[in-house]
């Protein structure tokens, strides 16, 4: 603020003709402040102000009252007069003013009294105050405007717009500050930068040029002498893309370091890795990246990826998911606001994954010495970037593969690399030629950028003129990825069967010898401890591995089965015991921890009564519940948790659903509630539902502690069991868990049990849910726990069925129960649930009645069969022996998640076969005998669940002659057999057997062929005859011997035993039919009866379920049985004396027992005469050899027929224990009736 004072009377000379009634003017002061502008010192004696801005001025007086103010502006407009008053108040007087428009206005203040006199001229000015007032055009409708991007180097342009006409009074100045370290002090615009524009309008000008890129806040302020106005504005400066560079990254799967990507290229990265695409340039900012992919020249976008700092592109980093092994391919192209054509930069990356798992092999095929010997390896993996070393073993060693790594490996730097070979595929083949006889052993083993360890693989190749390859070795149902093992429950038995391919002149025999490791896998390299597990193995050189349950302890198995042909004749013309015609194949599998099995009672019943006249109910888990990896430690280990509430009450649940288990607020059970409690809140005892305080395996109850009076009550106990299984992984607890109702009655009801009738017909899972299968006959049974007491005296049964919600089910009948619904089993036929499919559960109960009635039931849920699939079989005629038939079965699944556990295939003749899996690629092979085959394909899932898919009639016609004698002398049974294909070998068997029963085709042995050979002879019809049954015979005796050796009969499942009782039932044929003789000799006979004791001992050991399910098992058995006693009597009941002729004793043997008489080891003879010193002896050599064939026959029958008969009342015991009471099985043959009743 600027005040103006200024005594004129010090100016001026005051007039000495005053009056005596005014005195002079004296003191006069002025101030001036304008209202808005601040008055700058360097301006003074000047005003600056705003058009239109008040000037504020204050006039004072000392003296001179009365005064006359006179106020000039300069404005144009007339003088202000204003007549002072001689009011005290006068002397100080105020005035506003304002100028419309800019100009420089001097403006004058005057007072004058009488003094003041006219000689100073017509003015009469006396006292008077002049001032120069500069009213200047503030900033009006001024903007300022920026662009926000610039490149490095531009002249940025700052615009001050301003589209009034009263444009701001000049000089103009300004002062900036450009955020980049410089700035401008005050200056004054240059008139250059002074634009005129559209007629009222104005711009004003600033440039500056920014060296470096960068975000910036430049500010500026523009003003004149009146006003100020300042502007700022952020702007990006940013610089030209130059060199643009993606480089390929990956994090490490295990630590997540990061690294640059592999190989000469460096853009390799291992498999399961995450890419990662950092960015280089020399100059640049980017603010986005737009990545495309590129797959056969289609381009396609991929994302525009927003760089979190555009100046540091290099700290950023775009990351990736690509999964699988191959090539991938992109485009990054840079941009920011300025430069969107920048050249896109292509990147090829290239997902690696370890080499692992090198298999080397070489068909199984011998080459000569100077002849190609091809080669092949597989991997499990081969990655990218693999280098392939094979060491032949002739001192030649070659590299394949990527040359840059190849040489740069030590393992193959000085190997001969093979040019065109840099990518190694999956198969790759390569070959070799020898020069030398002999076994060389060659190695090969593979790497690449991203292998840790090596993986390596070796075998030995003869180079012979011997017609002899060794075995092709597979194992059908493998995993050969040790991180994806085949997976089996601990307390399971485990199967594995191996198949041998045998190509070599004559000879089918061979060595078998499995291997058992124990193996623990690193699953970033992959790399194998390896343990051999010493085991006394019964199958350990058979062709099917079986392992009985818990025979190896959790963790991850090798298998190896090694196969070596080997020619049991001493000759060995092939030379298989020098040179190592061997081979073998592996799988991987995993042994895992079992379900705990959780009872509380006898049993498991899930519904008991018990009366509060019973005193203790008593739960006993620590008797009954147990792990099946280790039954015999009982309860050892086991921890238990208890719970009870009122039937229709709820649990408390925690967060994660799970029934609370709150150790500080267990419940604990009263001893006798003698009067209902107060304050009920449910649950058992009044104190609401919980867990119990109570952690042993035993639970005992006063049925007076619950706490309602009332009758009939329901209560639910609910048993959780834990397990800690630190010998499988640290901190696994394996659960289960078991729900049983009990029914607190008035009185005290029968003591009852009730069960599933064998333990196979019911599966119970961890959480307790009882599975059946509908399939199968289900059979219950029950039993009075008390016997001879009171209890159980007279008791009533009566079984009802209802569902989950206690709504009566379709009443089982007759029709559907053998055993009825009024006794104490319970049987309900497969039919019941084939008419009433709409069955998914139900409740079993059993009301036993011996004046209190008590409930008592079992809940069971349908274990459903298989389906949504389908089989096949192609074609649909052709000839025994000599056309196969493909079976193909796909798509079968089990509704509850289970895997399916086999097919069986059977006919009306019979069973045929029994596989655990297809493969489309591999169908099944079937040997069928003549006739019309209405096949049926059973699919069972692994709780035992069956559905039955029908085929279309396959109609097979007998072999001629000469088919039949083609199959004989292919050796197709021996290959079978030493191939270790059982399933083949028995539908060979069967089929052969058919076509030697039937009779119409002539059958010849191998002498016989051999002779045809020569000239031709005439053979009477007797003799053809004679001959036609030593070859029936010698067939049945050699088909015996094949399917003993295979070890067949030694099954570990039920479809398999009957598959394999059915072709020995082939085999040994229809009894004679009297005065005929038999085609089966004493050897076959003693073969046959060893066969049938193997196959009886097995199935004694196998878990059945049903009495059904052994019906055609036992009926084969029943009838090779039934033939083998008829047959061994035949020859056995011969009299022979002194006197007997040739045709008397040799007329009526067996054509092949007779020409066998000689035969070391067929025949055994009684060499005992005892005290019969007059024993007489036909003089005839020829009776006394054929009276030694019947003294043989009567040993055997002796031996034979005890063991026989044994075995078939084992069977009935056998399907006497599967039975219930009242239940009933008749087996009829031609030979043997079973009849059996419980």
């Amino acid at each position: 603020m600027l005040s103006l004072f200024q005594d004129l009377d010090a100016a001026t000379e005051s007039p000495s003709n005053t009056t005596v009634c005014q005195t002079p003017i004296d003191g006069m002061a002025l101030e001036l402040v304008a209202d808005e502008t601040t008055q700058q010192p360097e301006w003074e004696p000047d005003m600056y102000l705003k058009i239109t801005e008040k000037l504020i001025g204050t006039i004072t007086t000392d003296q001179g009252l009365p005064i006359t103010l006179i106020k000039d502006f300069k404005d144009g407009a007339e003088e202000q007069v204003t007549e002072l008053v001689t009011d005290v108040d006068a002397r100080t007087q105020t005035f506003e003013f304002a100028w419309p428009t800019a100009g420089s206005y001097e403006i004058n203040i005057t007072m004058y009294n009488l003094h003041s006199n006219q000689e100073f001229g017509s003015v009469k000015y006396a006292h008077n105050n002049t001032k120069m007032i500069h009213v200047q055009n503030p900033f009006l409708a001024f903007t300022f405007e920026l662009d926000e991007n610039w490149l490095v180097s531009d002249e940025v342009v700052f615009k001050f717009l301003s589209s009034s006409p009263d444009q701001p009074s000049r000089p103009l100045f300004y002062t900036c500050s450009w955020n980049d370290s410089t700035s401008e002090s005050q200056q004054a615009f240059d008139e250059d930068d002074i634009i005129e524009g559209p007629p009222g309008s104005f711009e004003y000008h600033l440039k500056h040029v920014y060296s470096s890129a960068g975000v910036y806040n430049p500010g500026c302020v523009m003003n004149n002498m009146v006003d100020t106005q300042e502007f700022t504005k952020e702007i990006t400066i940013q610089d030209t893309i130059t060199n643009f560079i993606v480089d390929v990254y990956f994090k490490e799967k295990e630590t997540g370091i990061l690294r640059l990507g592999l190989g000469s290229d460096k853009n390799k990265v291992p498999l399961e890795s995450k890419v990662v695409f950092k960015f280089r340039y020399s100059t640049g900012t980017i603010e986005t990246i737009v990545v495309n992919s590129v797959t056969d020249g289609v381009v396609a976008l991929v994302n525009e990826y927003v760089v979190t700092n555009k100046f540091m592109a290099s700290e950023f980093e775009i990351e990736m998911d690509l999964t699988g092994e191959g090539s991938f391919n992109y485009t990054f192209e840079p941009q920011n606001s300025l430069v969107n054509d920048y050249s896109p930069f292509p990147v090829e990356v290239e997902i690696v994954g370890q080499v692992r798992g090198i298999k080397l092999d070489d068909f199984e095929i011998i080459t000569n010495i100077e002849e190609t010997k091809n080669f092949e390896v597989t991997f499990e993996s081969v990655g990218a970037g693999a280098c392939l070393g094979v060491d032949f073993g002739d001192g030649v060693q070659v590299a394949y593969g990527d040359q840059y790594f190849c040489q740069g490996w030590s393992r193959t730097s000085s190997f001969i690399f093979y040019e065109g070979y840099e990518t190694i595929s999956n198969p790759f083949q390569f070959n070799h030629i020898y020069f030398q006889f002999g076994v060389s052993t060659v190695q090969v083993f593979a790497m690449n950028f991203v292998t840790e360890i090596e993986t390596e693989d070796q075998l030995d190749v003869i180079v012979t003129s011997a017609p002899c390859a060794p075995p092709e070795v597979r194992i059908p149902l493998n995993s050969t990825n040790g991180l994806a093992p085949r997976s089996h429950k601990m307390s399971d038995s485990i199967t594995v069967k191996s198949l041998a391919k045998i190509d070599c002149s004559n000879v089918l025999s061979t060595k078998k010898k499995w291997k058992v490791e124990k193996v623990v896998i690193n699953p970033s390299n992959y790399q194998e401890d390896v343990t051999e597990i010493q085991t006394s193995l019964q199958s350990i050189t058979n062709s099917e591995l079986i392992i009985p349950a818990r025979t190896l302890g959790y963790g991850v198995y090798k298998l190896t089965i090694s196969v070596r042909i080997w020619d049991e004749d001493d000759s060995d013309p092939m030379l298989t015991r020098l040179l190592p015609f061997e081979r073998s194949a592996y799988t991987y599998i995993e042994i895992l921890p079992s379900d705990l099995l959780v009872k509380m009672s006898e049993g498991g019943a899930d519904l008991i009564s018990k009366g509060r006249d019973d005193g203790e109910i008593i739960l006993e888990p620590y008797r009954y519940s147990y792990d099946p990896d280790f039954p015999d430690l009982k309860d050892n280990g086991l921890d238990f948790r208890w719970y009870c509430k009122m039937e229709d009450e709820s649990w408390s649940l925690d967060n994660n659903g799970n029934i609370q288990y709150n150790i500080s607020a267990l419940i604990n059970i009263p001893v006798v509630l003698e009067t209902a409690p107060s304050n009920v809140q449910g649950g058992c005892f009044g104190t609401g539902p919980g867990a119990i305080n109570v952690t042993q395996g035993i639970l005992a109850i006063d049925a007076l502690a619950f706490h309602t009076a009332s009758s009939d009550i329901s209560y639910e106990i609910l048993l959780e069991v834990r397990k800690n299984t630190f010998d499988y992984q640290p901190g696994f607890v394996r659960k289960g868990s078991k729900i049983m109702q009990i029914i607190v009655t008035p009185g005290k009801p029968p003591p009852m049990i009730i069960e599933c009738a064998t333990p196979s017909l019911c599966f119970t899972d961890s959480q307790g849910t009882t599975y059946f299968n509908p399939s199968s006959r289900l059979a219950l049974k029950a039993t009075c726990t008390e016997p001879g007491t009171q209890a159980c005296d007279s008791l009533t049964y009566s079984w009802t069925a209802e569902d989950k919600n206690e709504v009566a089910l379709p009443e089982i009948t007759e029709e559907y129960s053998p055993t009825g619904v009024n006794i104490i089993d319970l049987a309900i036929n497969p039919s019941y649930f084939t008419d009433n499919q709409d069955i998914k559960s139900m409740k079993i109960k059993l009301t036993a009645d011996n004046g209190v009635k008590g409930v008592f039931g079992k809940y069971l849920q349908v274990n459903e069969v298989p389906k949504d699939g389908d089989c096949n079989v192609d074609p649909q005629e052709g000839i025994a022996l000599t056309d196969e038939f493909f079976l193909l079965c796909e798509n079968w699944v089990d509704p509850e998640g289970q895997e399916i556990k086999q097919y069986s295939i059977s006919s009306e003749e019979g069973a045929l076969a029994t596989v655990k899996f297809f493969d489309k690629n591999d169908k099944l092979k079937l040997s069928l005998g003549a006739g019309y085959h209405y096949i049926n394909v059973t699919i069972e899932d692994a709780w035992g669940a069956k559905a039955v898919y029908p085929l279309p009639p396959v109609n097979v016609r007998k072999p001629d002659p000469a088919d039949f004698q083609d199959f004989a002398a292919s050796g197709a049974l021996d290959s079978a057999a030493a191939s270790g294909d059982t399933g083949t070998l028995m539908m060979l068997l069967q089929a052969q057997a058919q076509v030697i029963a039937d009779g119409s085709v002539e059958l010849k042995s191998q002498d016989q062929q051999l002779i045809q050979l020569g000239e031709p002879t005439t053979v009477s019809p007797e003799t053809k005859e004679f001959n036609q049954a030593v070859s029936a015979g010698q067939m049945k005796v050699d088909s015996l011997k094949l399917l003993n050796s295979s070890s067949a009969a030694k099954v570990s499942d039920l479809p398999t035993a009957t598959v394999v009782a059915k072709t020995l039932e082939d085999i040994v044929g229809e009894p004679p039919l009297q005065d005929e003789k038999s085609q089966l000799g004493i050897e076959a006979m003693k073969s046959a009866t060893d066969l049938v004791e193997d196959i009886v001992n097995s199935i004694d050991a196998l878990d059945v379920a049903t009495p059904e399910e052994l019906v055609p098992v036992t009926e084969s058995i029943l009838k090779t049985v039934g033939t083998l006693l008829d047959s061994i009597q035949a020859t056995a009941n011969l009299e022979v004396s002194e006197n007997s002729t040739v045709e008397d004793v040799c007329g009526s043997l067996n054509p092949i027992d007779k020409v066998s008489a000689d035969k070391p080891g067929v025949m055994e003879y009684d060499t005992d005469i005892g005290d019969d010193i007059e024993m007489k002896v036909p003089e005839d050599p020829e009776v006394q050899k054929c009276q030694g064939v019947v003294d043989s026959a009567k040993l055997v029958g002796a031996e034979a027929g005890i063991k026989l008969l044994e075995m078939a009342a084992q069977m009935g015991r056998s399907l006497l224990a599967k039975a219930v009471v009242n239940e009933e099985i008749r087996i009829e043959t031609n030979t043997v009736t079973m009849y059996v009743k419980k």
